[in-house]
């Protein structure tokens, strides 16, 4: 592996923040180290997982998924705040940043998520 991607793979593991790509489909496409440990799970249990239907709470669903929905219909970037599910049930407030990634042809490919803690 090249330098600069052992680098930037280390990185995007040890930063404090949380760090998450979703699919069109809203299935959990990357998660960094620092999100998997807070939400008290391992990279293999949540990779093309639902999003949605494993971290979100059951009362924030629908509004996690306009969120999503105002990207996949082209929204250029998203800011929101909404609670999450880890594996123990305790519940982590979070604000997000989220910008789409586009194929060559213009359709969606995913949507990268930039997230905090705010409990």
């Amino acid at each position: 592996m090249e330098l600069s991607k052992l680098a930037e793979s280390r990185l995007m593991d040890i930063i404090p923040v949380f760090l998450v790509a979703i699919t069109r489909d809203d299935d959990v496409l990357y998660m960094n180290e620092t999100m998997c440990q807070m939400l008290g799970y391992e990279l293999n249990e949540v990779l093309h997982q639902n999003y949605i239907h494993l971290f979100v709470q059951e009362e924030n669903k629908a509004i996690v998924q306009q969120a999503f929905d105002r990207v996949k219909d082209g929204e250029n970037k998203s800011k929101y705040e909404n609670s999450l599910v880890a594996k123990d049930g305790q519940i982590i407030d979070t604000e997000w940043q989220g910008v789409p990634v586009y194929q060559q042809d213009g359709r969606l490919d995913y949507f990268f998520g930039i997230g905090m803690d705010v409990t």
